[in-house]
């Protein structure tokens, strides 16, 4: 026999009905459950634009084996009426955690579940029933990633032409922004949910600023504190130079200094270091690659751009 791990999420209909019908269709399929965890009430985890959940985890024996238990719990969501794809409100959804101490990672299935770490609906149900219980990945226990988890900024992401861009918050400030993934907790939270709004204005092309936001500094050296704050300043469709925000920020031939904090910049279109370019006119570098910082301002200068630049950056 097999100790697997199953999640169960509802946000449709009788939520916790359906939970309990979930749990009578996996008692009779092959499957003994040993622990229940209580059944709580979250908010959608990635996709905000839906009704809460209804969530619990349970530890249980199979004799299938994990392609066999994959079928036996898509079946128990076909037989629910569950017909709505990935991140969409459903009826019912089961995941698979874990299944003994298997890694497995192919098209068709991966365990453990691979966004089990960053869901406090699967980690606070299964700290409750098995705390002890490891990650055959981290080798961590349930008890330490919980524990990690609470500690995780809150992210979110929108989708633009050049690919995802991702904002974290912790403690009501802004921790980071990039167009690389950040690892965290996708639950909803008001700050995130005003930034992805401004962001989607933004990315739509409307004349927005995004100065009254707070940045967490806490771990940004002070001379670089101080030439993001300035250059927070430069407004929306214009450019400066790194020799003039230099001398803007006090800091005198400093346009190497510049440079690198525009390569390091935690907190980009934030802090738009997008709008700073070379003396001569052309473009500098871009931590987030060329191609993006030629979107960003194009986004912003419209066609001022093709005046301002060479031809042959177009």
């Amino acid at each position: 026999m097999h100790d697997v791990v199953l999640a169960l999420g509802s946000n449709k209909g009788d939520k916790k009905e359906n939970i309990k019908r979930a749990l009578y269709f996996i008692s009779h399929s092959g499957i003994r459950i040993h622990k229940v965890s209580k059944t709580i009430i979250t908010s959608p985890w990635g996709n905000w634009q839906q009704a809460d959940f209804a969530n619990m985890v349970l530890t249980a024996k199979t004799s299938l084996s994990p392609y066999e238990l994959l079928k036996t719990i898509k079946g128990i969501e076909r037989t629910m009426g569950r017909t709505e794809g990935h991140m969409k409100p459903r009826i019912i959804d089961i995941d698979i955690i874990f299944f003994d101490n298997i890694i497995l990672n192919t098209e068709e299935l991966e365990i453990p579940h691979p966004s089990f770490r960053e869901r406090i609906f699967v980690l606070g149900p299964l700290f409750e029933i098995a705390p002890h219980l490891k990650d055959p990945v981290s080798g961590k226990s349930i008890s330490q990633l919980y524990k990690e988890l609470l500690s995780m900024p809150y992210v979110g992401h929108i989708e633009t032409e050049k690919g995802s861009f991702f904002v974290s918050v912790k403690n009501g400030m802004v921790l980071k922004t990039s167009f690389d993934y950040i690892r965290g907790r996708q639950e909803y939270t008001p700050i995130i949910a005003n930034l992805l709004d401004r962001l989607k204005m933004y990315f739509n092309g409307e004349k927005v600023d995004f100065n009254d936001f707070s940045l967490d500094f806490s771990n940004v050296p002070p001379l670089y504190r101080k030439i993001y704050t300035v250059l927070r300043k430069i407004p929306y469709g214009t450019t400066i130079s790194y020799s003039h925000l230099a001398e803007l920020a006090g800091i005198p031939k400093g346009a190497r200094t510049i440079g690198n904090a525009m390569a390091k910049n935690p907190f980009p279109i934030l802090v738009p270091c997008h709008r700073v370019i070379r003396k001569d006119g052309t473009l500098g570098g871009f931590s987030s690659g060329i191609e993006r910082k030629i979107f960003l301002l194009k986004l912003e200068l419209g066609d001022r751009f093709f005046d301002i630049f060479p031809k042959n950056i177009h």
